[in-house]
């Protein structure tokens, strides 16, 4: 694990999202006494939300996604406030593409039976006799449909304003329109963000004044959801 730390490190120094010149080996060899050597090597900056345990949850889904699950309960819609409590054989969990899955009795989620989103990000899809998911974490429809793919679309659905993420099978109502377009336009300018950085690899996003107002806003959003 310390070593594909090192390695992810030095992938993010060579795109211009950590300090560069960051290499694997140099980490390693300065930093690593004790530990893996990637706080000590990226600097308090780079990690100043490490312990922003919601954060860390929301990054799964632009790395899992379109790994996503569905949960529903028999007989009964999730609403925004209510919360999932019943049973954990009772709930049924629906993906995209496959349908039904089940998760994985090794999952730490296997006798979960309360959830306070009703999806879930997975690592793994497995058949055996049944179909599984492992390695599966819950998230919030915000940072679904920050950091999910394809479009974000808001549609006026009975007196409702409601946002919506991969043809409307990742859905919220929001609390108001502009709740709405706020969510809508933030993605936007976060995909606008990212572009520029990909051109401009250089381009601190910390320091620079458009970045810094959309990552902190970013974080304010999914934090206090």
């Amino acid at each position: 694990m310390a070593r594909l730390k090192r390695q992810f490190t030095e992938l993010l120094s060579d795109i211009g999202f950590v300090k560069e010149g960051l290499r694997a080996r140099d980490i390693e060899q300065r930093f690593s006494q004790g530990g893996d050597g990637v706080l000590e090597a990226t600097g308090e900056e780079a990690n100043a939300n490490a312990e922003n345990v919601k954060l860390i949850s929301a990054m799964l889904c632009a790395a899992m996604y379109p790994n996503v699950v569905q949960i529903k309960v028999p007989e009964r819609k999730y609403q925004k406030t209510a919360k999932i409590n019943p049973k954990p054989e009772a709930l049924l969990f629906t993906t995209k593409n496959q349908g039904y899955v089940h998760i994985h009795p090794s999952s730490v989620n296997y006798q979960t039976k309360r959830f306070d989103s009703p999806y879930l990000v997975y690592h793994e899809m497995v058949k055996t006799s049944r179909i599984f998911v492992r390695d599966c974490s819950m998230v919030s429809v915000y940072p679904l449909i920050l950091f999910g793919g394809g479009r974000v679309n808001m549609q006026l659905q009975k007196g409702a304003y409601v946002v919506s993420l991969d043809d409307g099978w990742i859905h919220f109502v929001a609390a108001s329109r502009q709740v709405a377009e706020l969510v809508k336009e933030l993605r936007s300018e976060l995909d606008q963000l990212l572009q520029e950085k990909i051109k401009n690899p250089s381009m601190d996003l910390c320091t620079c004044p458009r970045g810094s107002r959309i990552i902190s806003l970013i974080i304010k959003l999914v934090t206090t959801q």
